[in-house]
């Protein structure tokens, strides 16, 4: 298996709440087919109904159409995307769906094969009208140009490299882009060699960038090219922006209006270690127009800073249903058919039982079939009952595509107020128990414009979840509403219910609050189109529309985009400190820096471990001379040696190998990951986390971690050049190191090894060691 590939994305946009523009990667190959070397292919679009897709014909004739034919855009590919003379035209399509727009575009596969054996492949996307190259991405499975540690090419080079690709593939716009540093703010050195870099120049009207426009190449850390995108509409019209508000008034009207939002984060769980519901201070993802200095949503509709919400009732409907039930699957049956009324003739179909053993929550989950009226055709319905309460958990009742222009369904009748009436007494009838801590999300259901809602076969009413009467950040309910019948189609709940904090803790102010959070943000001016929002999706599908295409229209906002990486951390309401989601544990946004490094000689290995907390910062320092203990030893080289991606994930449910690391311990999930990864002998009576180690049983765990532990156990092998030789026990593990280069030897040519080994001495040593495993791995060619 090939191995995964870390993705640095440099200029990439982000919103308020991280909302990132995805990557493309062209880490994972394309099967090659073993059809024709030069099919022609006309595609509709994919998984879609068939009145919203062109028809085969209709492409075909758009293909005969094309300005480009389809031998000139073999040329076209092949000259753009260097391939290989030894490389084959696998395949070739022409498409006229997505974003290739009303003239379509030709998508050629290049592939190289030998004796069954796959070499590598070329995908390219040519603009069936102009003829320019929308898309590129090569993968080769060559094991000769794998990847170093640390990478031959680094960021700054890379970036130099797509400066260069951009002058080749798009000269004509090199002055009308901007290359996009937002995420060059928040990436870290890697630490490991198997890294791609993505450049991103967003397209640049009246001086400021749209980033929905862009450019961008991806670059390996060998300095190829893996992948190019273009994407660029030429049907937009663009607000001026020449009034805009500055910068200055822009921040001025959020501190006045913005209100920070306070919402309940739940069930943190990591190492054993349960914490409460904590209260954290968030800022909501709405946008400001730069023109009339008016908040606005994603949709471009008018939005406040600040939500509130109101629950259904003051008290409980009803109180809460008995835990002991244990139903059986035909008691399960007869729970959902009283509930939900199903048709008389809805025939079970399956049903199966199933124990969540850390949640303790046991559930039957039933489908069903039903005939249509007419008894043309049958649809499902499938529901998820709590086995020891009896509450529905999920439910959803489909119904049959169609698929017949005469039987397109005409315009919605319903409308936004009809279809929140209908949740509401849904959700009191079936949850009547919380009715009090539930809430419609007005702001996410009236975000989506009404003309979308007519037009929906289905719509979602969102509700959330409160607890003291303050909303929980993804706790609820969705109800789904058929927009031809009206009826509830669907429900899908996500409730907290273990206890309930009693009291809310004193919280901080505010404005305060405000303060700290945008201290963390950057306020960037640019050009957006509005869309339809994010999460929860009030719309589950639309049907087409005949009306006539809309120019689209962007406008100048202004968008808080983070300085640094907040994902994973949450700020604390009480203290006003960042915490990590993983465990309510303290945490520093920021790159962690430490006042006793200057002209350090491992200061580079110490600030790359501190990158990644893989070495801990007290009171702004890392004692780079102190000595390691052998839990943060362990935890550096776990850390290190999953390059830096490594999350703790073991819990009170993992028996602890050594009693003296219990999942209690800090360290728990690294020993454990650790003995999983045989890096720690199990048959050890303790582990002694906070004893120290020598140069000698680091000799071992480096050997262990590169795999030869067993060829370590023939010393006879391996010449051992150490003064001190007849004090090393482990010669073959001592020899292997010292052969490597990953430990050295004093200058009178002694190992020492019972020194103890200092923090700074532990990182220098774990960075060799991710040099020389870079080098020392085997790389097979991949079958297809």
């Amino acid at each position: 298996m090939k191995a995964p590939k870390t993705l640095l994305a440099f200029g990439m946009t982000t919103a308020m709440m991280f909302s990132l523009l995805p990557s493309a990667y062209a880490d994972q190959p394309v099967s090659a087919s073993h059809t024709s070397s030069k099919a022609v292919t006309v595609l509709p679009s994919p998984a879609l109904p068939a009145d919203n897709v062109a028809s085969d014909k209709a492409n075909e004739e758009a293909a005969a159409r094309a300005k480009i034919s389809k031998e000139r855009a073999i040329e076209l590919a092949k000259a753009s995307a260097d391939v290989p003379a030894d490389y084959s035209l696998q395949n070739i399509s022409f498409n006229t769906w997505g974003a290739t727009g009303k003239t379509g575009a030709w998508s050629l596969s290049f592939v190289k094969e030998e004796q069954d054996r796959y070499y590598g492949n070329i995908q390219v996307t040519v603009n069936a009208e102009t003829g320019k190259i929308s898309h590129i991405s090569k993968y080769v499975n060559d094991p000769e140009n794998r990847p170093s540690f640390p990478p031959k090419v680094e960021l700054q080079e890379a970036k130099t490299i797509a400066g260069q690709l951009l002058e080749r593939y798009n000269p004509e716009l090199k002055d009308a882009v901007r290359y996009n540093e937002d995420m060059e703010k928040w990436v870290k050195p890697p630490l490991d060699g198997n890294v791609s870099y993505s450049i991103k120049y967003d397209r640049l009207v009246n001086g400021i960038p749209f980033p929905g426009n862009y450019i961008q190449f991806t670059i390996d850390s060998n300095g190829n090219m893996t992948q190019y995108e273009y994407y660029w509409e030429e049907q937009l019209s663009f607000e001026e922006a020449a009034s805009a508000l500055s910068q200055e008034q822009a921040l001025q009207i959020i501190k006045e209006q913005a209100k920070p939002h306070l919402n309940y984060l739940m069930n943190g769980n990591s190492r054993g270690k349960k914490w409460e519901p904590a209260l954290t201070y968030s800022l909501r993802n709405v946008l400001l127009d730069a023109n009339s200095g008016k908040f606005i949503n994603e949709a471009g509709k008018p939005a406040s800073a600040s939500v509130s919400y109101s629950p259904l009732t003051d008290k409980p409907l009803a109180p809460m249903p008995p835990s002991n039930l244990q139903l059986t699957e035909k008691q399960a049956e007869e729970q959902v058919r009283k509930l939900l009324s199903l048709p008389e003739n809805a025939e079970l179909t399956d049903a199966y039982y199933n124990e969540n053993v850390d949640s303790g929550v046991a559930t039957w989950n039933l489908n069903w079939k039903a005939p249509q009226e007419g008894g043309k055709d049958e649809y499902w319905i499938y529901a998820s009952v709590n086995s020891s309460t009896g509450e529905i958990l999920s439910f959803n009742k489909g119904r049959p595509i169609v698929l017949d222009k005469e039987s397109e369904q005409q315009e919605s009748q319903l409308n936004a107020e009809t279809a929140k009436k209908t949740a509401i007494e849904f959700v009191q009838s079936l949850y009547p128990h919380y009715s009090n801590q539930l809430a419609v999300d007005e702001q996410a259901f009236n975000d989506f414009p009404a003309e979308k809602i007519r037009m929906a076969e289905s719509v979602i009413v969102p509700f959330k979840q409160l607890i003291n009467g303050i909303p929980t950040e993804s706790e609820g309910i969705s109800v789904q509403i058929d927009s031809a019948t009206g009826e509830v189609s669907g429900v899908w709940t996500n409730l907290y219910t273990s206890p309930h904090p009693e009291n809310v803790p004193e919280l901080m102010d505010d404005k305060e609050a405000l303060s700290l959070l945008l201290s963390h943000y950057d306020l960037q001016l640019q050009y957006v189109i509005p869309m339809n929002p994010g999460y929860p999706v009030p719309i589950i599908w639309t049907k087409s529309s005949t009306s006539e295409e809309e120019v689209k229209s962007a406008k100048p906002v202004y968008r808080l985009v983070p300085k640094h990486p907040l994902d994973g951390l949450f700020l604390d309401a009480s203290t006003g400190q960042w915490r990590s989601r993983e465990d309510g544990s303290p945490a520093n946004p920021e790159k962690q820096q430490a006042s006793d490094l200057e002209n350090h000689w491992a200061r580079k290995e110490l600030q790359l471990m501190m990158d990644y907390n893989a070495i801990d910062v007290v009171d702004g320092k890392v004692y780079p001379d102190k000595q390691i203990t052998r839990g943060e030893m362990i935890k550096m080289l776990v850390i290190a040696r999953n390059g830096g991606g490594f999350v703790p994930y073991f819990d009170q449910s993992r028996k602890a190998t050594f009693a003296d690391v219990g999942s209690s311990s800090p360290y728990f999930s690294y020993v454990e990951a650790a003995v999983d990864a045989n890096l720690i002998d199990r048959s050890q009576s303790s582990f002694q986390p906070d004893s120290h180690m020598n140069r000698e049983e680091l000799a071992a765990l480096l050997v262990r971690a590169l795999g030869y532990s067993k060829l370590a156990e023939h010393p006879d092998m391996f010449r051992l050049s150490a003064a001190d030789a007849d004090q090393i026990q482990l010669k073959g593990q001592v020899a292997l190191v010292l052969g490597l280069g990953i430990l050295t030897t004093s200058e009178d040519g002694r190992f020492q090894p019972e020194q103890k080994v200092s923090r700074a001495q532990a990182a220098t040593s774990f960075y060799r060691y991710l040099e020389k495993r870079a080098t020392l791995r085997d790389t097979p060619i991949q079958y297809y």
